[in-house]
């Protein structure tokens, strides 16, 4: 098994920790540090798959490097984009209206850890999982046309 390390200067500062930690608290207020954890989390989980299949490159300089290490699609990223909207909307509404995990297992039916897992991308549920979950925060899903997405 492979794990991600950070970088760490000689003062033994690791400033990736620190810029994922202040969006971890940021988080909790702006919607926008929200998406921005939730693709680095998603980024973080395809780097481990990676490096399981011995793909990964140890010279990153940037997200741009990153995402050619990858090789993957434009579908593959516009996935990745879509879980982490859906993923942060859910996690938006949940807690601006003040309800928990636990009271959102009994709105909605789905269990308490199957929400944890899905709010910290550990998961991919069904659709009509993610339904089941946004109905009692009073949404749902759309289909629109490509050009109309914002």
């Amino acid at each position: 098994m492979y794990e991600i390390k950070f970088y760490e200067d000689r003062q033994g500062n690791k400033p990736t920790v620190k810029y994922i930690e202040k969006l971890s608290e940021q988080s909790e207020t702006s919607k926008s540090e929200r998406i921005k954890l939730k693709k680095i989390t998603e980024y973080m989980r395809i780097l481990k798959m990676a490096s399981m299949s011995n793909n990964f490159v140890n010279s990153l300089t940037s997200w741009d490097d990153l995402e050619k290490t990858f090789n993957l699609t434009q579908d593959e990223w516009d996935e990745i984009d879509l879980k982490v909207k859906i993923v942060g909307e859910i996690i938006n509404a949940r807690q601006s209206q003040d309800i928990t995990q636990q009271a959102l297992e009994e709105l909605s039916g789905v269990r308490q850890p199957v929400i944890a897992r899905l709010e910290s991308n550990v998961s991919d549920p069904q659709l009509t999982t993610i339904l089941k979950i946004l109905r009692p925060l009073g949404k749902t899903l759309a289909v629109v046309d490509i050009s109309m997405e914002v």
